[in-house]
């Protein structure tokens, strides 16, 4: 607060009761940055009468130097910033001041806002940011207007910004609440297509709308939505795939750990590049229809490969076993009348799908790593909550993904 003007300063010690000023006096006398605190609140205390009390400095004027204390605010000092629009406020000055934030606050990472006010301003300061890099992630959250959807041109902004740009990866992130599928989709894909080196893979479920929009530099991908617009990490599947690159990625998944079906990716959505990849795949793996999967086994017979089909686009998932809270506490108990070595199949390193976290395992909501150790063995059972997918085509929500290892109880000497 020292870079705000005197008479600023001394404005809002104006409105304070005696008992705050006399508490800055205090305060400010042991610091120079703060010399004008200190003088303001000094010489308020010589002059004014306390006896007397007006009920409008607690209305429109203490609203009033609210609003110059936020607009002096230094915009580069703060990283997770909250703006809220209130109803007896002017909806363009706020839109305004957003917008200033958004240009002007070099430091921010994540910029949530509240409250009824145009959101074109906003979009329009946010859309550069998206064609360079800023060092730092980038995270917008806009408020939940009824019977608003998103303006399309201002999702294009975005979009054209970011295709311009040199394609590398920044995590940056503006979040919506509302926007018509067909609209957005086609109005991207229109667009797309008639640029030379565009690639797209749009992604059109019944009731999964959104895909991916790949950069022509193969570094970044942006994600779209009808809740928002992301920029992520290129990945082979934003693209369309041909049937050698999803049948190498099957054979690598069934021969290695299998927790994962490429990277650290446990579920990814894709389309062919042809028919032709389609017939391929048919012919080796079988016929899936619209709306149906079939499931492929990993040697360690705890965890599938579901090859999905929705329309126009498939799904590579993998899934694990499912238990009960009660059946992993019966196999920990297992464990630990047993040898201490393995688990299941003689494996020491397993994931499942647990239904529902109760009992003991409900600690792992508020520690994910819950630990277990061998009565008779130099061994514990480590017990860690895995994320949920970050796909948006999964149906884990109500199931929780948990990694169980045996490990030493003890470091081992090198």
């Amino acid at each position: 607060m020292d870079h705000l003007s005197y008479d600023l300063v001394e404005e809002v010690v104006g409105y304070l009761p005696r008992r705050d000023v006399e508490t800055i006096a205090r305060a400010s006398s042991r610091s120079m940055a703060l010399e004008r605190w200190n003088i303001a609140a000094e010489d308020q205390l010589d002059n004014h009468d306390y006896t007397e009390f007006v009920v409008d400095r607690l209305g429109r004027r203490t609203v009033g130097i609210s609003w110059k204390m936020l607009q002096a605010t230094q915009k580069n000092a703060f990283a997770d910033v909250v703006l809220r629009h209130y109803k007896n406020g002017d909806p363009d000055a706020f839109g305004d001041l957003l917008s200033n934030w958004i240009q002007r606050g070099g430091i921010w990472e994540k910029l949530r806002c509240d409250g009824s006010f145009p959101l074109k301003k906003a979009i329009e300061a946010v859309a550069p940011l998206f064609g360079r890099n800023r060092g730092r992630p980038l995270e917008l959250e806009l408020p939940d207007l009824p019977d608003v959807c998103i303006n399309l041109d201002l999702v294009l902004l975005i979009v054209d910004n970011w295709w311009n740009s040199d394609g590398a990866f920044e995590e940056k992130r503006v979040a919506w609440k509302k926007s018509r599928r067909p609209s957005v989709w086609n109005r991207v894909e229109n667009k797309s297509k008639r640029r030379k080196k565009c690639n797209h893979n749009f992604i059109m479920g019944e009731d999964l709308d959104n895909g991916y929009l790949a950069h022509h530099s193969g570094r970044s991908s942006l994600f779209l939505s009808l809740e928002g617009i992301r920029i992520e990490k290129f990945q082979p599947w934003h693209l369309p795939v041909d049937f050698q690159w999803i049948d190498s990625v099957i054979a690598k998944w069934k021969e290695g750990q299998g927790f994962y079906v490429f990277g650290e990716a446990r579920n990814f959505v894709f389309a062919w590049k042809s028919d032709q990849d389609w017939d391929e795949f048919k012919a080796k793996y079988g016929e899936v229809y619209s709306y149906q999967w079939l499931e492929l086994t990993h040697w360690s017979e705890i965890l599938k490969l579901r090859v999905s089909k929705h329309r126009k686009w498939f799904e590579l998932e993998v899934r694990q076993k499912w238990f009960t809270t009660s059946e992993l506490m019966s196999l920990i108990s297992d464990w630990r009348k047993g040898s201490g070595e393995t688990l299941l199949n003689g494996l020491t390193e397993i994931e499942v799908l647990v239904e529902h976290l109760s009992g003991d395992l409900t600690k792992l909501l508020d520690d994910p790593v819950l630990e277990y150790t061998h009565p008779n063995k130099n061994a514990r059972c480590v017990i860690a909550l895995q994320p949920k997918p970050m796909g948006p085509y999964s149906d884990f929500k109500h199931f929780r993904v948990v990694r169980i290892s045996i490990c030493p109880s003890d470091p081992q000497p090198i």
